[in-house]
């Protein structure tokens, strides 16, 4: 009898400790799918307007106070929008919805001329950052293209 409960005693903070490790797991995996989901969906955009994003050099890291701006209020899902106003707006929406889905998110947006981008998410779950980053390509006419 002494012997089984010494051996529940010492095995019972393992099982403990085995589904903690699980449940963690279980959340940092539904963290890496957001936040790939959240990569994509800016890689997305970016495709969708290639002559907002395709020629420029450029380094964005949302959220940040300086996208906030006149151009950012201009909702470009309703109406025609400059280029760079299209990349505010990205960038507005994107930052919006990673603050709201993941703990001490933060986007970044590089490229360089070409179209040659990188897309990062980094978020910061129980004291451990992680990252996600996406290599994308963005290719297609330099100007909006229109309709007579």
């Amino acid at each position: 009898m002494l012997a089984a409960a010494a051996l529940v005693a010492v095995s019972l903070p393992m099982l403990v400790g085995t589904g903690l490790a699980a449940l963690r797991a279980g959340a940092d995996a539904e963290l890496v799918e957001r936040a790939s989901m959240h990569a994509s969906s800016m890689a997305a955009a970016m495709r969708a307007s290639p002559f907002a994003w395709a020629m420029r050099e450029m380094a964005f890291k949302v959220p940040h106070a300086g996208i906030a701006g006149d151009a950012a209020a201009v909702d470009c899902a309703r109406t025609s929008c400059s280029p760079e106003q299209i990349v505010a707006y990205d960038l507005a929406q994107w930052g919006e919805a990673l603050h709201e889905s993941l703990p001490g998110a933060l986007g970044t947006v590089r490229c360089v001329p070409r179209g040659q981008c990188r897309v990062a998410v980094r978020w910061d779950a129980a004291g451990r950052a992680s990252v996600i980053a996406l290599d994308v390509v963005v290719r297609g006419p330099t100007r909006p293209e229109t309709t007579a």
